[in-house]
Formats: C-alpha cells, structure tokens, sequence
C-alpha cells in the first residue's frame, strides 16, 4: 500500500471560533477553500486552546505561510511562539464585513451539524 501524498502547501489559514447554543465554543483552523484542517469543543476560550488546536493541525498539515485570527482575539505569547517555530505569520484578516471568511462558512455548517470530514 502505498503512502496518501501530502497535499501542496498552503499559504494561509484561518482560525476562528463560534458559540454554540450549549455556550460551548467551536474552535476550527480552515485552509482558503474552507477545508477543516482541525476543529475542537471547549468551555472557553483560552490561549491554550487557541495555541492547541493550532498544534493539532499543524501535526496532520503542512505550515502555512500564515494564520489569520480573529480580529477580536490579541495574539498571546504561546501562540505566537508556536507560530514563531513554524515560520507563520499570525495577523488578523484584512476588514471585509460584507465577505465571509472560510472560517466563519466552515464554522457555520459545523455548528448546524455538518460533519467535518464532509467540509
């Protein structure tokens, strides 16, 4: 059997949340076309959970060029550390209010149900 090639580098991804009804938050990393590269539930949202499920898509995906996170979050150190380790550029998004970024089309189908592997 023979290895699943990689697919070609990135260059940006996006990390974004969402609030569930339950007032759990949905955490995801999206590439430009808005393919789930990770996603994950918590209580809240922390520095460590932003910085984990970074690490988790990082584990399975080639480094980006760079990450974009969500205006309403300041990068915290382990965070940007990581991103440091891997050569990312973590900045915010260019303002677009009238366009939606992948993160909030992938994060809005998974909020409605839809499974990750499907996105």
């Amino acid at each position: 059997m023979t290895a699943t090639p990689r697919p070609p580098h990135t260059p940006t991804w996006y990390l974004d949340h969402a609030c569930t009804a339950g007032r759990r938050t949905i955490l995801v990393v999206v590439d430009e076309q808005a393919t789930v590269l990770a996603h994950r539930t918590a209580d809240s949202l922390t520095s460590q959970d932003l910085t984990g499920i970074l690490r988790q898509a990082l584990a399975n995906h080639p480094a980006p060029q760079q990450v974009f996170i969500d205006r309403g979050h300041s990068p915290r150190a382990p965070l940007e550390a990581l991103c440091a380790r891997h050569g990312i550029t973590l900045t915010h998004p260019p303002a677009a209010p009238t366009l939606k970024s992948p993160a909030e089309r992938a994060l809005r189908r998974l909020h409605a149900g839809a499974d990750p592997a499907d996105l």
